[in-house]
């Protein structure tokens, strides 16, 4: 379990289950105290067809590749501008506020907020028009 970095013993279990049931492994239990389980890995390739083999830096080429790409992602993309509701932190990121200038505006009805279950939601479209008119309480 330490090697698959899982943490919980019933997620090993279930994922272990899946490979084997997928036909990746085939599994052995072992009920001794001492002796570990029995894994083997499965071929899924066909006999007739060339087998590639992955080193290490391959996976770490990988890694890094796709890290970038996610990092490309994230910053090319501004959340805030495609959603329609956002959370307190976000507005409170996105307009420079601490909480309670936040909520001070709230509550005075600068800024409109929905409550659902303990959370409020702010609607985006509101949140430009406070900024277009130049609202003076923003200070």
């Amino acid at each position: 379990m330490d090697h698959s970095r899982i943490s919980s013993i019933a997620t090993y279990h279930k994922k272990i289950k899946e490979l084997k049931a997928w036909g990746y492994i085939e599994y052995i239990p072992s009920f001794h105290p001492t002796r570990g389980i029995t894994i083997m890995l499965l071929s899924k390739t066909p006999t007739n067809m060339p087998a590639s083999i992955i080193t290490p830096d391959d996976l770490q080429t990988f890694k890094r590749e796709l890290l970038e790409d996610i990092r490309k992602m994230l910053t090319q993309q501004n959340p805030s501008a495609d959603r329609k509701w956002l959370k307190s932190h976000e507005v409170r990121k996105l307009l420079s506020l601490s909480h309670g200038t936040l909520q001070n505006l709230r509550t005075k009805g600068v800024i409109p907020s929905t409550k659902v279950g303990g959370v409020f939601y702010y609607n985006h479209d509101d949140i430009k028009k406070v900024l277009e008119n130049h609202q003076p309480n923003l200070k």
